[in-house]
């Protein structure tokens, strides 16, 4: 929750969980990115992205996560930290260039229940095509979005 709604500043004093969890230290380590990105923290921002590519590519990918294998999601969540550093830093062809190929994994995930990421990654995807002022773009993203996770509150209001 802290990540979904940009509680930046208690996601960097969450504790490193320790290398005992490599999973979980991997998503501190995707967490901490995440926040450094959007705080405009590009050196720690990247530092960070860095440490959850080594930390991911000692997890096997064939590791359970929930019905599904660990190695896709932890795929998509390595394109989603290049998009978020990539737009924070403004650079808009990249940074959805990567949001496409996060929402290309996402949809490659089995779905389940609850889904194994937390949130559409269209959403994410449709808003920087917003600020790049691709329109008709974004309109497409968004209906799809809307015929994937009926009723999204954040695509009815980006259609709006």
């Amino acid at each position: 929750m802290l990540l979904r709604f940009h509680h930046w500043d208690d996601v960097l004093a969450a504790p490193d969980p320790g290398g005992n969890l490599a999973v979980a230290r991997t998503m501190w380590h995707y967490a901490r990115s995440a926040a450094y990105a959007d705080m405009m923290d590009f050196r720690n921002a990247t530092m960070e992205r860095d440490r959850f590519v080594v930390e991911s590519a000692s997890i096997p990918k064939d590791l359970p996560w929930g019905v599904n294998a660990t190695g896709p999601v932890l795929a998509l969540a390595g394109a989603e930290l290049s998009a978020r550093i990539a737009e924070a830093r403004v650079d808009m062809p990249d940074a959805i260039a990567s949001w496409r190929d996060a929402v290309a994994l996402q949809d490659a995930i089995p779905y389940d229940e609850p889904p194994d990421w937390y949130y559409p990654i269209r959403e994410s995807l449709d808003g920087a095509m917003l600020r790049a002022g691709h329109y008709a773009q974004a309109e497409l993203v968004f209906r799809e979005d809307l015929r994937r996770n009926p009723r999204n509150p954040r695509s009815l209001f980006g259609l709006l």
